[in-house]
């Protein structure tokens, strides 16, 4: 058995040896390299579905923020004639037009982050209010601003 030893020290120490056991380690180290690289990817990609998807809520609530902007352009006008004791809703053409337009573009956002049950509850609660005169009320701007916190609660990093 020593002489067994022996000649296997003899053996790893020469030039063949020394060849075998470095292919060895290369051999060991590059699967090693592509155990790491595999788990560097499945974290990567995790970490880049959770960034898109805060992305897309946020650019959510930046087109939540432009309609309520754009309601508000439309509502001020009303809000002064109502000093007045006027309470027709406003009808300003290009107010209207801008609101529409934000709203399109809310549409458009919550079309790009559509597998959420929030999504579907905004989208449907936009098609429930599409008429002038539906989102022109106190309990649309309520409802709205409560939307656009829960919005703004999922665009913050956990």
């Amino acid at each position: 058995m020593s002489c067994l030893l022996k000649w296997f020290g003899s053996w790893l120490l020469s030039k063949d040896g020394l060849t075998v056991l470095f292919a060895g380690l290369a051999v060991l180290f590059g699967a090693l390299a592509f155990v790491i690289s595999l788990i560097t990817l499945t974290y990567m990609r995790g970490r880049d579905l959770e960034v898109d998807t805060r992305n897309g809520w946020i650019e959510i609530h930046k087109a939540m923020v432009n309609l309520r902007v754009q309601r508000m352009l439309v509502m001020l006008p009303a809000a002064m004639m109502a000093a007045f004791g006027v309470t027709a809703p406003v009808n300003s053409a290009d107010s209207i037009k801008d609101y529409t337009l934000g709203a399109a573009q809310l549409r458009g956002q919550l079309d790009r982050l559509n597998d959420d049950p929030l999504v579907v509850e905004i989208g449907n609660f936009l098609d429930a209010n599409k008429a002038t005169t539906d989102w022109q009320t106190a309990k649309y701007e309520t409802d709205f601003d409560a939307f656009a916190k829960r919005v703004a609660a999922k665009s913050r990093p956990k």
